[in-house]
């Protein structure tokens, strides 16, 4: 029922694919290039960066990176629930995980120092 009365995509406004993989840059290519579509995607946090140019050549009218711009979205529209609490503990984690990396080197130097003494 969804599709009924879709035969080109003249017949639909927006394309919006919500990609963990290369499904944008399909789209991009076939339904933005080859028949005139207008396309915007919602990508994990890991694809974003590659997105950046088609939403710069505007090939992407819009472009939703990952869990943070799930939060930046709900922000945006004054609705903060899931995204905006992923939002939270995603910038919690890459925390932790900067400062297991400091502690991992502070520990790793002071072994290397009391090797270096005996």
């Amino acid at each position: 029922p969804a599709m009924a009365g879709v035969r080109t995509f003249r017949d639909v406004a927006v394309v919006f694919d919500f990609a963990a993989g290369e499904s944008t840059e399909w789209w991009v290519v076939f339904g933005n290039q080859r028949y005139g579509a207008t396309v915007a995607a919602g990508v994990t946090g890991v694809s974003v960066a590659q997105q950046f140019p088609f939403v710069d050549s505007g090939q992407l009218i819009g472009l939703l990176g990952g869990g943070v711009g799930g939060g930046e979205y709900e922000n945006l529209i004054d609705a903060p629930e899931h995204g905006t609490r992923r939002a939270w503990t995603l910038s919690f984690v890459n925390v932790l995980i900067l400062l297991l990396i400091v502690i991992g080197n502070i520990v790793y130097l002071r072994q290397r120092r009391m090797e270096a003494r005996q």
